[in-house]
């Protein structure tokens, strides 16, 4: 045993007396930094409890948890969360506090007396080994000051920093307690200027993230700071290399060949089935793609560099391909699927300072924690040695990554016959609607001497404040049944009585190793025979060492696996999944509830049914996340368990929870909903959810309910007569999943993230609904064209605007007051001069042909504004396309498409996608501010021509697996990359395009790449390499006339490529035909460029002042006085005015030309005419153009409101409006704050 006296623990710089304030700068030496701003936050305290037990006093304060050190006073510390604003640095924190209070009398607070593996006997009272003898003898307040900084963390982007406050103060010499009210926070920050961002590249402005967020923060306001376009994100290398598919996915399966390639019954297969069928768009990835891909290798695009050789193992391989998939595909869960020998653990380090821990035990270098492929910020290992996840192993030195992006659960299967168990039993109890869903068990053991599991189980079954810390009982529908040593002692085959009766969530503190758990042994897991599933959560030890078998770290040797593992896949009986420890549960060394262990599971389950955060991956990860302010606490235990928790069980999966599925009508019939208490149900939802196949859910009142509703089932109708639906801001108002015919009519849906939305479902009629001010009103997903073939009919609305959905329909035109356009086995149908906003799709076009979609604007739609699947001879031209989360145009399985003169621009993921199609002509478009710009994915034959692609976040254009397409006088600049052509794309033709300033390369080719002509292209000044062909498999590709010019280096060459006549400087392994390097050298020229044309206002009348403003580079290097430009305004080729700029010395340069609008459609051309002074042989892009709109002015006889929604991107309200005199109908609605009114802007 150690002992340790005369700790000091905390040192802090400056205390003044009644008011204690701090500051602390933490700017960043040599940050660009501008726009320094103050937070203030202010916490308020009740009076603390004082609990006595013997000669000991204990302070209870509530909101609070108790920080314990060795020796020291426990006191209770409050854990302030304060969202950062986006590209802050911190310069200064204060805290200071109010109406300081003194308890009356004199007390002695308990040393504390450290942690005990979970069996180890408990201590008298007045046996107390540890004293800090510094503290108890001090006549200071204790601690010292009121804060520290406990950490920096950085969840999805977002910066948290976690401020330990403490608003209780002793004095052990008078034994005073003195404590404040209220505490202040003020804090100060500088911020970057934009040019010198550094957004985390974990940032991915999602809803879903920021939502997420709002769980784990106290200031949810600052969260808007994040809201950045994409174009002011600082760059991010984000080619997926392993993955293809042209889409996002939502869940990420990873496993083996051998697993993956199962014959068995239930197979990972079915399981991304089932996923995706239920929204969850799921993929599997093998783990030999991940590590065989150079890019996920320690020095690859997405490695942590190879200063450590861990760093280049399977672990960091398949971590860094998390990081690519987290980034680029969006995802939000991981499934490892292997155990310990296929998806090696990652081993963390921690030691405890413990008193009661046997010699060897103090410490483990090797805790199997699968929160490594979650957490994705730094490398767990700072220092480059043997061991990760030290305190100071984080970023620069910092506390290790806590807030996890993504979601980990591990499936420990070693073989297909254990795949299809963990399958089968997931899917079954997600099917699940059953009685049993309401049986819980609590098991408690003696855990020797005065130490019992009862009070531990019973803080969870009631719910408890205790120890400050708070969580929820089990709601009143659950049956609770309790098995506690301390009341009567129960054996294993009372136990094991109760999982074969079936029981749906068991939770257990108790006696645990390798091969026992809840007093059974692994022979006993095997032989149960329950056919529902049970959730299962153990403080036990070691009972989820999943690295089992081999030798345990300061335990000793397991020959097989754990028995947890025997729970979940070793039969197709026991649990569906278990959370439990792979190392030693933790315990008070007095047998008190102020316990590691017994905190995470308290808050587990205040994530389930206090936070309804039902899916189990993420709830396991918030029960750790909400106590992150307490990682150092009671002498390092906290630590301990939070890294060796862990999810053996999907993490998606959600737990049970909704009443209403436990109690199932005893017969099928139609049901009836009302709040008056005279009909079968109080709520729709309930109804919904216990409503059998084939029959009616009908609400008798006109009343407002709550809740989402989920229609699961064939033939099922929900009749709402007229009632609303009114959400929180979250979930979906109705959902028809999985469920042929159903029938939703006569309902009002309002305020959720989706409206009504209809997944995997055939056939489902929509009659009579409203959908009102969702985030996302309506939506539909399938993968096959029954699941689009709907009746939907006019009577729906959305916003008070028609839903137009036709099916099987020819010549028809779609009026201009459609708010969604559904097109599916159609002919000859138009939709033109729409505004589409705020759906799943703006508009889908299924299985059809001849479709023109004409001058719309489409924005703001979740997945992409247009969706275009099995069709042919569809044009899609002069249209706005902007702001949707997902692609601006998704392009799938069709051809003979045009694509024209579109504005394309500020799409999350890309501007246009396309996916196994061909003979498609895409051309005249502006394709800016994405992810990618153009994404082709299987695709042949297609032609990109004339497109302005620029200020894409990756790449201007790419093609993956595409071959024979041609691409020609496109204007690529200002991406990430250019051009790339990967995987297998051949024999494809890139000619006569302008690829500049873009921020790495002009065009790359790789991985077998081959046979493609490039010829005739200008790439020029491109900040790392004009064309690379970087992977040795890429051959025979040809360049011919290029001009590669004023890039760093303008050719790199990995293979034996061939070409001539090109011009370039800088060349690494090329020659052109009989030369050294290119055959041309670059001459002296300088390009001057208009890249950007705006104006304001974005909507302008006649009449008006319109500002147009243009942005004009110089990439070459002037530097002569007289070098001057005359940049020229041109209406419909009409010359109306000019300025003149000087580019000496410059690189680019802001112009602003206002011209007095009139009424009609315009073409605006800004040209840069660098005269006789500047020898500029390429003026090709010396000029932009742009189309305007411009309106007459509105007067004010509107009929009134008809729609108004917040729009998030802009952050203002958006409203549409009846037609006045002289009015088009879109005009915007945003809060005028000085006039305390909403102000409205007409077109």
């Amino acid at each position: 045993m150690k002992t340790k006296t005369n700790i000091t623990l905390y040192s802090y710089a400056i205390l003044i007396s009644t008011i204690l304030v701090f500051n602390f700068s933490l700017t960043a030496e040599g940050t660009i930094l501008y726009e320094r701003g103050t937070q203030n936050y202010s916490y308020n305290f009740p009076e603390p409890i004082i609990k006595s037990l013997g000669i000991y006093d204990t302070i209870i304060l509530p909101g609070t948890y108790p920080r314990a050190d060795i020796g020291s006073p426990t006191i209770p510390v409050k854990t302030a969360k304060i969202l950062l604003p986006a590209d802050s640095k911190i310069k200064n924190i204060k805290v200071t506090g109010y109406h300081r209070t003194s308890i009356n009398g004199s007390y002695y607070l308990k040393p504390y007396q450290g942690v005990v593996k979970i069996s180890e006997p408990a201590l008298n009272y007045t046996n107390n080994q540890a004293v800090n003898v510094t503290i108890y003898n001090s006549e200071n307040e204790f601690p010292k000051n009121l804060y520290s900084i406990e950490s920096i963390q950085n969840f999805r982007g977002y910066k948290i920093l976690l401020l330990n406050l403490y608003p209780v103060h002793y004095t052990p010499k008078t034994g005073k307690i003195n404590y404040y009210k209220n505490l202040n926070v003020e804090i100060e920050t500088e911020k970057q200027h934009y040019a010198a961002k550094k957004i985390s590249n974990k940032f991915r402005n999602r809803i879903e993230d920021k939502k997420e967020l709002l769980n784990l923060i106290d200031n949810p306001e600052i969260a808007d700071t994040y809201a950045v376009p994409v174009y002011l994100q600082s760059p991010q290398i984000l080619t997926l290399s392993v993955p293809e598919q042209n889409e996002s996915y939502d869940y990420v399966i990873i496993t083996n060949n051998a697993l993956n390639n199962s014959t068995e019954n239930w197979t990972f297969q079915n399981l991304s089935d089932w996923k995706t069928q239920k929204g969850i768009k799921t993929k599997i990835v093998t783990i030999e793609l991940i590590i065989n891909d150079h890019d996920y290798w320690c020095d690859g695009l997405w490695g942590d560099g190879c200063g450590n050789p861990g760093f280049n193992d399977t672990q960091s391989r398949i971590r860094n391909f998390i990081k690519d998939a987290y980034q680029t595909w969006g995802i939000r869960y991981v499934l490892l699927g292997g155990d310990d020998e296929i998806i090696p653990h990652r081993g963390f380090y921690c030691h405890i300072e413990g008193m009661f821990l046997p010699p060897g035990e103090e410490t483990d270098t090797d805790i199997p924690s699968d929160m490594y492929y979650g957490c994705l910020d730094g490398s767990f290992n700072y220092n480059n040695n043997s061991y990760y996840g030290e305190v100071g192993d984080g970023d620069a030195g910092g506390e290790n990554d806590l807030f996890c992006e993504v979601y980990i659960g591990r499936a420990p299967v070693s073989n297909t016959r254990e795949v299809s168990y963990f399958v089968m039993k997931t899917i079954s109890y997600e099917n699940s609607n059953d009685s049993y869903l309401s049986k819980a068990l609590f098991a408690g053991e003696n855990l020797q001497a005065d130490h019992w599991g009862k009070e531990a189980m019973d803080e969870i079954k009631d719910g408890s404040n205790n120890w400050g810390l708070y969580n929820p009982p089990f709601p009143s529908c659950f049956n609770t049944e309790t098995l506690y040593d301390k009341d009567t002692s129960w054996d294993k085959n009372t136990i094991i009585n109760k999982i074969n009766d079936n029981f749906h969530i068991i939770n257990h503190l108790g006696h645990a190793s390798f091969w026992i758990d809840m007093k059974m042994l692994t022979s006993d897991a095997d032989a149960l025979t329950n056919i529902k599933y049970f959730f299962g959560y153990s403080q036990g030890c070691v009972a989820g060492a999943f690295d089992c078998p081999g030798t345990i770290e300061g335990v000793g040797s397991c020959s097989g696996d754990a028995i947890i593992e025997h729970f979940v896949v070793k039969n197709p009986t026991g649990a569906f999944a278990f959370i439990g420890n792979s190392r030693y549960g933790l315990a008070d060394e007095e047998g008190t509830t102020n316990a590691p262990s017994q905190f995470y599971q308290r808050k587990f389950y205040d994530a389930v049914f206090g936070q309804k955060i039902t899916n189990i991956g993420r709830a396991n990860h918030y029960s750790k996340e909400s106590l992150a302010g307490m990682i150092n606490s009671h002498t390092g235990g906290m630590r301990w368990v939070y890294y060796e928790l862990n999810l053996l069980g999907d993490p998606e999966t959600p737990l049970h929870i909704n009443c209403s599925a436990f109690n199932p009508p005893a017969e099928c019939k139609n049901l009836t909903v009302c709040k008056n208490g005279s009909c079968d149900y109080a709520r729709i939802d309930d109804a919904a959810g216990a409503v059998c196949r084939g029959y009616a859910v009908t609400v008798m009142d006109n009343e407002t309910y709550n809740g989402t509703v989920s229609l699961f089932g064939n033939n099922i109708t929900l009749n709402c007569n007229g009632a609303k639906l009114v959400g929180s801001g979250s979930g979906t108002g109705i959902t028809v999943l999985s469920s042929d015919n159903a029938l939703v009519k006569n309902c009002m849906v309002e305020n959720y993230t989706y409206g009504i939305s209809l997944l995997y479902s055939a056939y489902v009629n929509l009659h009579n609904n409203s959908m009102q001010n969702n985030t996302y009103n309506f939506d539909v997903e399938g993968s096959e064209i029954s699941h689009y073939a709907h009746n939907i009919s006019t009577s729906n609305r959305i916003n008070n605007k028609l839903m137009y959905y036709l099916v099987g329909e020819q010549d028809e035109k779609l009026s201009e007051d459609c708010a969604f356009a559904g097109v599916v086995s159609c002919k000859n149908i138009t939709i033109s001069n729409t505004t589409l906003t705020n759906n799943g799709y703006g508009a889908i076009i299924i299985n059809s042909s001849d479709i023109k979609v004409v001058n719309n604007t489409i924005r703001n739609h979740e997945h992409s504004g247009i969706l275009l699947k099995n069709s042919s001879l569809i044009n899609i031209s002069h249209n706005n396309i902007t702001s949707n989360t997902n692609n601006g145009i998704t392009l799938g399985e069709s051809k003979h498409c045009e694509l024209f003169n579109n504005s394309i621009r500020d799409n999350s993921a890309r501007g246009i996608s396309m996916e196994n199609s061909s003979l498609i002509n895409i051309s005249h478009n502006t394709i800016s501010e994405s992810f990618n710009g153009i994404y082709m994915f299987g695709s042949s034959k297609n032609r990109i021509f004339n497109n302005d692609m620029s200020s894409n976040t990756n790449n201007g254009i790419i093609l993956v697996e595409s071959q024979e397409n041609e691409l020609f006088n496109n204007s690529i600049t200002r991406n990430f990359d250019g051009i790339w052509v990967y995987k297998s794309s051949n024999n494809n033709f890139i000619n006569d395009n302008f690829l500049s300033y873009n921020k790495m390369r002009g065009i790359g080719i790789e991985n077998l790449s081959v046979n493609n002509s490039i010829a005739d292209n200008i790439i020029k000044n491109n900040r790392d390499i004009g064309i690379w062909i970087l992977t040795n498999d890429s051959k025979n590709n040809t360049l011919n006339f290029n001009t590669i010019c004023g890039n760093p280096v303008d050719i790199n060459d990995t293979d034996n490529n061939s070409g001539n006549d090109n011009f370039c400087d800088v060349a690494y392994n090329w020659n052109d035909t009989g030369a050294v390097g290119c055959k041309q050298v670059c001459s002296e020229e300088y390009d001057i460029a208009v890249e950007v044309v705006l104006h304001y206002p974005l909507n302008p009348v006649n009449n008006s002042v319109l500002h147009i403003n243009a942005v004009v580079v110089s990439l070459g290097n002037i530097n002569k006085n007289s070098d001057e430009v005359n940049v020229s305004l041109f209406i419909d080729d009409i010359y109306q005015n000019s300025v003149i700029v000087n580019l000496t010395g410059k690189f680019v340069v802001d112009v602003e030309i206002n011209w007095t609008a009139v009424f009609g459609e315009h073409n605006i051309t800004i040209i840069a005419d660098p005269g006789e002074l500047i020898n500029e042989t390429c003026e090709t892009n010396n000029e932009l153009s742009m189309k305007l709109w411009v309106y007459h002015e509105c007067d004010l006889n509107f009929d009134g409101i008809i729609y108004q929604d917040w729009d998030d991107l802009m952050r203002s309200y958006k409203c549409f409006l009846g037609i006045g005199k002289n009015c088009d109908k879109i005009s915007f609605q945003d809060w005028e704050g000085i006039r305390r009114e909403y102000e409205c802007f007409f077109n």
